[in-house]
């Protein structure tokens, strides 16, 4: 797979049109596909935050803080973030072809992605961003969405961002509604 930077949010250029930024989507991956061992017992479905990294939306910089104060509130022990959560960086779609699948039904541009995996949670989410950085940053923050929204669906009590987290308390509620208005969409 070949990828290039191309323009901005919808554009056309010369890469296609890129998925919407610095907001949760979700994705599905079918049930059949080839999946590395890096997401063995996974969920199938995961949140994906896409970035160009140029903006400096104030929850990118919370996302360390908010696995602080989330972990411990879903009966993690709080470590390092690197113990807790595992990246594997793939630019190339090498690793894993059906999120990039799974990304091409949302936007024709073929970006890198960084998938982040919290094993102790049973929770992934994928970041998408031309910029390493930037793309590790979205896979943090997506992560941290898609656990929020994990302990909502069974009922955990959360950490509350809203005080101290602001912006990510923002983020955090829409991650609920893009949850819910894409559950919506497939019809369950």
């Amino acid at each position: 797979v070949q990828l290039g930077n191309n323009g901005g949010a919808g554009s056309g250029g010369s890469g296609g049109t890129t998925l919407p930024r610095d907001e949760p989507m979700w994705i599905e991956i079918p049930e059949d596909a080839d999946v590395p061992l890096f997401l063995n017992n996974m969920a199938n479905d995961a949140m994906v935050v896409s970035t160009d990294g140029n903006k400096s939306k104030g929850f990118y910089g919370q996302a360390d803080r908010a696995l602080e104060l989330l972990l411990p509130s879903l009966g993690v022990e709080v470590g390092e973030v690197e113990e807790l959560v595992e990246f594997q960086d793939d630019p190339n779609w090498e690793h894993f072809p059906a999120i990039g699948a799974q990304l091409k039904r949302i936007a024709s541009a073929e970006e890198c992605i960084c998938v982040a995996v919290c094993r102790t949670l049973g929770v992934w989410a994928v970041g998408v961003g031309m910029k390493a950085k930037a793309r590790y940053g979205a896979a943090k923050v997506a992560l941290v969405g898609a656990m929020v929204v994990a302990a909502a669906e069974v009922g955990d009590d959360i950490a509350d961002f809203a005080q101290e987290m602001p912006a990510m308390a923002e983020f955090i509620e829409d991650c609920q509604q893009s949850r819910e208005a894409w559950l919506a969409a497939a019809g369950e």
